[in-house]
């Protein structure tokens, strides 16, 4: 019976050390979630241009002020919701990578608690460690 519970500990340390290794690997989801903000925050400047543009054009033609001042108002509009989710982007990534690193200590500090147990067990049974 003993050895069992001590051959399951070891196959939960494996499946452990397996996990671990998987959530390494998420490095890549990273980079692509850092290059995808990259061209959004190269779209938003875009963007800011054209409105400034825009802007300059209704301060040198005041005879079509009419249909610039509207076309203003929903650049504005779309501009605000451009950074409304620039700034949701931003918060969920923070909340995603603080979850991330919590599940690598998670795993570290599990990893070593069975450890510690195997090693008590097979000591406690085995008299490893006895001079």
């Amino acid at each position: 019976m003993l050895k069992d519970s001590v051959s399951d500990l070891r196959s939960t340390l494996a499946d452990l050390e397996k996990r671990q290794h998987s959530v390494d690997g998420e490095e890549n989801e990273w980079r692509t979630r850092y290059e995808t903000q990259l061209e959004l925050n190269e779209q938003l400047e875009k963007q800011i241009s054209v409105v400034q543009e825009r802007l300059e054009t209704l301060r040198g033609d005041p005879s079509d002020a009419s249909t610039c001042v509207l076309t203003r108002s929903s650049d504005i509009k779309q501009y605000q919701n451009c950074v409304t989710l620039w700034n949701k982007m931003s918060t969920n990534e923070e909340v995603i990578m603080t979850v991330n690193i919590l599940t690598k200590i998670n795993l570290k500090y599990t990893t070593f608690l069975v450890r510690e147990a195997l090693y008590g067990l097979e000591k406690k049974y085995f008299g490893l460690g006895q001079g």
